[in-house]
């Protein structure tokens, strides 16, 4: 009895390991709160787009009251993600928004199931 239970305490354990290994392994994305909070006001979309490290997911160009603006947004796989709004004078209002994905939604994402 004492060995069927050290041997399932065992699987339990490798499993544990395994999940955290390949945890370990996915990369970290540039999207990212730390990355959010660098973004400071003033700043042009060039230096915005430099310190993420990639182009903005979605960008757009809007004329209000005359000034011209620019939104980028730039968002993760699970929603989550910021947008800024930069004008000729530089950033002036920064977004950031969560993820809505459940746990559940978050596995079959990782493991890219269903396959079809």
């Amino acid at each position: 009895m004492k060995r069927r239970h050290l041997i399932a305490a065992g699987i339990v354990a490798a499993g544990i390991i395994a999940v955290l290994a390949v945890l370990a392994t996915l990369p970290e994305s540039r999207i990212s709160k730390v990355t959010y909070e660098r973004i400071k006001k003033g700043m042009t979309a060039e230096q915005v787009q430099t310190l993420v490290g990639m182009p903005p997911t979605d960008e757009i160009a809007v004329r209000d009251a005359g000034r011209m603006s620019l939104h980028a947004a730039w968002t993760n796989p699970d929603g989550s993600g910021f947008a800024v709004f930069v004008d000729e004078a530089g950033l002036y209002e920064k977004t950031w928004y969560d993820s809505n994905e459940t746990i559940g939604e978050k596995i079959r994402r990782w493991v890219r199931w269903p396959w079809w």
